[in-house]
């Protein structure tokens, strides 16, 4: 069974992982990179809700990944 929210959670969460991997390697912005991660996830629950409103009404077959 496929999910449709699976498709789309793909990009935001590379997204994160690559910025948590910048943050990692660059410590003196630790408190910087934890309040965009704040923010960040603010965003994502905000970005999620939209996409499930739109899968309800229009549901396309895209498939996001990142390599």
């Amino acid at each position: 069974m496929h999910n449709r929210e699976g498709k789309y959670l793909g990009l935001p969460l590379c997204i994160m992982g690559t910025y948590l991997r910048l943050c990692i390697h660059t410590y003196y912005t630790s408190i910087f990179c934890v309040t965009i991660l704040v923010v960040f996830k603010l965003f994502l629950n905000l970005f999620l809700t939209l996409v499930n409103g739109l899968v309800a009404t229009y549901y396309t077959q895209e498939v996001v990944t990142c390599d």
